[in-house]
């Protein structure tokens, strides 16, 4: 009998538990655990399939805000509310010109987003249903049921602990506080802190690993950092081209020859607020671009739900969900838990790599893991728990 046959490699494989945990398992409790797995992502795929049906309500006319807008008449009035497409057929007795008048005619006005007169005789606008070929619905009825169906695969989802890997890692700072209130600079004790932190969190193995930063150029240029392997590109594209006025301008805003490239992101993130000209905050990204070698994960990240979650009305705003977690951990990081001051969320919904670009899963997104004593900071992860959904 294969080995992949037994539910403890399932468990410890598909679900990737620690192996050590489920060898202290008893049969009883490894069927208890996939059945609880299981369970928590069936109801994600039920989701996914009910907000997969509220994409043929919304996808092309965009948020709800525009929605509302259409509906109150402030825009596009003369339209039905979920309605989106104009199609145009001509009679086949027309003559060739006389059709190609008639399709320009429809074209400016769906291009320019509202219906003249003279387009009216041979235009008709269809719903997304419509468009789809699905039947048409109790929208109102589809998104409470849809929001029952989240909260009970939240509840599934307690304290249960599951395996994600991040796609992209990237450093946070804001000078304001959420009261609009702008805050001092940090000093280099406190960015050296953070970086003390972040160093713990991913640990030094999986920061030295391919898919993260390691070399920056010395200078800022636009407001805008350059890594030492955008400038080598850069350097190659430039190749030949020694002697265009253009190359030395090009190539000096961003890297001065006669020093070292800079290999650590605190002195990165110090040069860049020193000649920052925005007065909002700074992103910094810690790992490389994903387009490079997207099947490379950069961390893999363990993860517990929390028992406590956000409220429903506030959960339920908009598909960005909110999952809080007690405890996350970076497999290779310096603790066997969090900092006592880290804090951590989860929002469902962004466009991953491992998603599949389908913003109807629920099993990719962004995590968020920030400091209260340093609440500047923080860290947004791009990642994907896919045994989830």
């Amino acid at each position: 009998r294969s080995p992949l046959a037994t539910p403890r490699v399932w468990l410890s494989h598909l679900y990737e538990v620690p192996s050590a945990a489920v060898r202290d398992m008893s049969g009883q409790q490894v069927l208890r655990e996939l059945r609880k797995r299981s369970l928590a992502g069936r109801r994600a795929n039920l989701v996914a399939e009910m907000q997969w049906r509220q994409d043929k309500l919304v996808d092309v006319n965009g948020s709800q805000m525009e929605r509302a807008k259409m509906a109150s008449g402030k825009r596009n009035a003369d339209r039905p509310r979920n309605s989106y497409e104009l199609v145009a057929k001509c009679p086949a007795s027309w003559s060739k010109k006389r059709k190609e008048a008639a399709l320009e005619l429809a074209r400016n006005a769906k291009f320019n987003s509202f219906r003249t007169h003279s387009s009216w005789a041979l235009t008709k606008v269809r719903t997304h249903e419509e468009r789809h070929a699905v039947a048409p619905i109790d929208a109102s009825l589809l998104s409470s049921l849809e929001a029952s169906a989240y909260e009970s695969f939240l509840s599934s989802l307690r304290q249960q602990t599951w395996t994600g890997y991040a796609e992209s890692v990237t450093l946070t700072y804001q000078n304001r506080t959420s009261d609009g209130e702008s805050v001092p600079e940090p000093t280099p004790d406190v960015i050296d802190e953070v970086g003390r932190r972040v160093a713990a969190f991913f640990g030094t193995t999986t920061m030295a690993q391919q898919s993260w930063i390691q070399q920056w150029t010395n200078k800022v240029h636009n407001d805008e950092e350059m890594t030492w392997e955008q400038y080598e590109d850069e350097c190659e594209y430039w190749e030949g081209y020694e002697d265009d006025p253009e190359y030395k301008g090009e190539l000096d805003d961003y890297h001065d020859a006669d020093r070292p490239p800079l290999t650590r992101w605190q002195d990165v993130f110090t040069m860049v607020r020193s000649r920052s000209l925005r007065d909002d905050g700074t992103e910094l990204a810690l790992t490389r671009d994903r387009s490079r070698n997207p099947k490379l994960p950069v961390a893999k990240i363990v993860a517990t739900v929390h028992t406590l979650q956000m409220p429903a009305e506030e959960n339920a705003r908009d598909r960005r969900r909110c999952i809080l977690f007690s405890d996350v951990r970076c497999l290779g990081g310096q603790g066997p838990v969090m900092h006592p001051e880290a804090m951590s969320n989860f929002h469902i919904g962004e466009h991953p790599w491992f998603s599949h670009n389908r913003d109807s899963y629920l099993n990719s997104g962004k995590l968020t893991v920030y400091w209260r004593d340093i609440s500047q900071f923080g860290l947004e992860i791009e990642i994907a728990f896919p045994a989830i959904s």
